[in-house]
């Protein structure tokens, strides 16, 4: 099973560049949880700022 996710935590409170400690957080423990991530791309503004990530999960069924 394949989820699309949308990750656009930001620093300082919603101001700021997209907080890639908190996106490397969130990778490892959806890492935990079985599921293995496929892809990641950025999505940016029309002035090439990137506002977040999105990021294609993959199910790891247990052998």
């Amino acid at each position: 099973m394949r989820r699309v996710v949308e990750f656009r935590k930001r620093k300082y409170g919603g101001f700021g560049d997209v907080d890639l400690e908190a996106l490397n957080a969130q990778i490892a423990e959806i890492s935990k949880e079985g599921w293995e991530v496929i892809s990641i791309t950025p999505n940016t503004w029309f002035t090439g700022f990137v506002v977040s990530y999105c990021l294609l999960i993959e199910f790891k069924e247990p052998k």
